[in-house]
C-alpha cells in the first residue's frame, strides 16, 4: 500500500489534536465536537470492518477519502483560533486559487501550441466543450471558493487593491473550465448574499449585472463563436436522456436499494470500507463512487454519519457569527454543500471547516480565542455561553 503526502499529514493533525484535547482538563464537547467525533467513529469503525473483508488496500483507499478533512476539522476545532487567523486561512486560499488559474492558463496554451503539459485533458473531443477541460471539478471548486474569498477581502475586509486584478483572471477561468455544478454552486452562493448580506447587497447587484449584461453582448454578438456554442450546449445537455444527472440519479438509486445495502442494520451504521460501488447503468458496470457525497456517506456512515454531518454544517452555520467573516464561512458551507450533491468531499472541504472552527473558537464579546472542540466547564456557566 503506497502512502501519501495527504495520509502522513492526516495522522499528524489527527495526532495533535487528540493529544491537545486529552491534555486540557475540565472540559466538555460541544455539538461541533461531538458530531466531528462521531462521524470519525463510526468511519474508523466501518475501516477495520473492512480490513479483514477486503484487504488493507481496498479499504484504506476508501477510508482516505475521508481522512483528511476529518483530520483538519478536529485540529481545528481543538485549537485556539480567532479572526486573524481565519483571515489567514482566506488570504492563503485565494492565492492559490490564483496558482491555479495561471496553470489552468499554462496548460491551455500548451494544448494548442503543442507544448508538453503534465495532465491528461479531460472530455477535450466533446462536442460541447469549446477549449478542454484542463482541470477537474474538484481543482475548479477550490478556484470557486478562493474567488469568492478574494472578492469578499477585497469588498468587505479591505485587501489590498491588488485583489482587484486577479477577480476577472479568476472569474474568466472558472467560466472557460465548463463545469457546470460549479456554476450551480456559484449562483447558489450568490443568491444566498443577495437574500441575506446588507453589507454585500449593492456591490453584488452591481458586479452581477455587469456580469449578465457583458455576456448576453457576448453571446449576441458571436452566437455561432465555439465558445458560445460550448456554453448554451453544456446548459442543453442537461435535459437529455442520457445526461450525466440521469447517469448519476440511475447509480443512486441501485446502490441504496435493500439487496446492495444486505442486512437492515447496515442502513444506520454503513457499509465496511473496501465494499465498492458496483452498479450497472445502461448495461455497462460502473465501479466508480457515486458522485454525491450524501448518498457515499449513508452508504459507508449510515444514518449516524449522515446526521453527524447535517449537525456539524449546521451548527458550524449557526455558531460562525453574523459579521462579514462569519458570512463568508457560511457562503462557503453552502458552495460546499451544493457541490456535494454532485461529487464528494475534498481539499476545499477541510479549508472551509477549518474556517468555520476558527470562527466557532472566537469570543464574539472580544478579541480572546476561545476552543471550539470544547469549553471549559467553569466558564460555560455563564449565561451567556451557549453549548
Amino acid at each position: 500500500m503506497t502512502l501519501y503526502p495527504s495520509d502522513l499529514l492526516a495522522a499528524a493533525l489527527l495526532a495533535i489534536a487528540a493529544l491537545r484535547f486529552c491534555l486540557e482538563r475540565h472540559r466538555r464537547l460541544r455539538v461541533v465536537g461531538l458530531a466531528a467525533v462521531m462521524l470519525s467513529v463510526i468511519l474508523f469503525i466501518n475501516l477495520f470492518l473492512g480490513l479483514p473483508k477486503f484487504g488493507l488496500e481496498q479499504a484504506v483507499n476508501e477510508f482516505r477519502y475521508w481522512l483528511l478533512p476529518i483530520a483538519v476539522l478536529l485540529h481545528g476545532l481543538t485549537y485556539s483560533t480567532g479572526a486573524g487567523y481565519a483571515q489567514q486561512i482566506m488570504r492563503a486560499w485565494a492565492t492559490a486559487a490564483v496558482v491555479l488559474c495561471a496553470l489552468a492558463a499554462y496548460f491551455w496554451l500548451a494544448y494548442y501550441i503543442g507544448l508538453p503539459y503534465p495532465v491528461q485533458l479531460v472530455a477535450e473531443t466533446s462536442a460541447y466543450y469549446a477549449v478542454p477541460r484542463v482541470m477537474v471539478s474538484a481543482l475548479a471548486m477550490c478556484i470557486l471558493i478562493g474567488t469568492f474569498f478574494a472578492w469578499w477581502g477585497v469588498t468587505q475586509l479591505n485587501w489590498s487593491r491588488r485583489w482587484h486584478w486577479a477577480l476577472p483572471f479568476l472569474l474568466l477561468t472558472l467560466l472557460m473550465l465548463q463545469h457546470r455544478t460549479i456554476w450551480v454552486a456559484g449562483l447558489v452562493m450568490i443568491a444566498y448574499l443577495l437574500l441575506t448580506s446588507k453589507l454585500a447587497r449593492k456591490r453584488l447587484m452591481v458586479a452581477v449585472a455587469v456580469a449578465a449584461v457583458a455576456g448576453a453582448v457576448f453571446l449576441y454578438v458571436t452566437p455561432s463563436s465555439p465558445v458560445a456554442e460550448s456554453l448554451t450546449g453544456a446548459v442543453e445537455s442537461t435535459t437529455e436522456e442520457n445526461s450525466t444527472l440521469s447517469w448519476r440519479l440511475q447509480g443512486w438509486e441501485q446502490l441504496i436499494r435493500p439487496e446492495n445495502i444486505g442486512d437492515p442494520v447496515n442502513y444506520l451504521t454503513g457499509l465496511p470500507m473496501g465494499t465498492g460501488w458496483l452498479r450497472f447503468i445502461n448495461q455497462q458496470e460502473i465501479t466508480a463512487g457515486p458522485h454525491n457525497q450524501f448518498v457515499q456517506l449513508l452508504l459507508r456512515g449510515g444514518v449516524i454519519g449522515l446526521m453527524a454531518v447535517f449537525a456539524l454544517f449546521f451548527n458550524l452555520f449557526r455558531r460562525s457569527g453574523y459579521d462579514t467573516l462569519g458570512t463568508a464561512a457560511r457562503t462557503a458551507l453552502i458552495g460546499v454543500l451544493i457541490y456535494w450533491f454532485t461529487y464528494g468531499t475534498l481539499a476545499t472541504d477541510s479549508v472551509v471547516f477549518l474556517l468555520g472552527a476558527a470562527l466557532l473558537g472566537r469570543d464574539q464579546r472580544s478579541s480572546s480565542p476561545r476552543r471550539a472542540f470544547g469549553e471549559d466547564l467553569q466558564s460555560s456557566q455563564h449565561p451567556t455561553e451557549s453549548i
